[in-house]
């Protein structure tokens, strides 16, 4: 018998103030006649219902929350890149999305941070009725996320497809993601202080 297991990721983010944007970016490639080449399209997202979003490692989408506010004569806006790591699709159909299994329905959630909204499938979705709204399908809509206090969803799951060795006991099942510093640093920190000498380029002279 296969099955499959989700869980969620629940974060607050808190970058810098109280001041956040998310945003989606990915590579688009173009094969120019004898150079390959791509380009990144960063998306910002305006309301919560335009930021449930799937991942996609053809075009390596990333999504980065940051505050747009807090540059400090940074280069960029510091923020946390979200990069997806081992995951799958839901298995439940789109018929079931308003109902508590329906967080799985996509990876990336963010939604206005509001008192009370702690899991992705409510509080008590073994009890759940017909009208359960209690749900974070629910909790992602029309509302704005745009430099608003937010709070960032990121839902796991896998599809066990058993093996001979699962039987008696399945083994370990990693699933991951990956949420990296980005714009904290005008360069690598492993280099020093920021005064310090820049280190040689690749392939420079000693």
């Amino acid at each position: 018998m296969k099955g499959g297991y989700y869980t969620s990721v629940h974060a607050i983010a808190v970058v810098e103030n109280n001041v956040k944007r998310a945003a989606r970016s990915g590579a688009s490639g173009e094969a120019a006649a004898d150079e390959p080449a791509f380009t990144v399209a960063r998306t910002v997202f305006g309301r919560s219902v335009e930021a449930k979003r799937a991942m996609n490692h053809d075009t390596a989408r990333t999504w980065t929350i940051y505050n747009p506010k807090a540059t400090d004569g940074r280069s960029r806006a510091p923020g946390y890149q979200i990069m997806p790591m081992e995951n799958t699709a839901t298995t439940f159909p789109r018929t079931r999305q308003r109902d508590p299994s329906g967080f799985t329905q996509q990876h990336l959630w963010v939604t206005p941070y509001r008192d009370g909204q702690l899991y992705a499938a409510g509080a008590y979705p073994n009890q759940a009725k017909r009208a359960y709204a209690d749900t974070l399908a629910a909790y992602a809509d029309e509302s704005s996320i745009y430099d608003k206090d937010i709070v960032v969803w990121y839902s796991l799951g896998s599809t066990h497809v058993p093996r001979p060795e699962d039987f008696p006991l399945m083994p370990s099942k990693k699933l991951s993601v990956v949420f990296h510093p980005d714009g904290f640093f005008e360069r690598n920190p492993l280099f020093g202080r920021p005064d310090a000498p820049a280190p040689p380029s690749p392939g420079a002279p000693p």
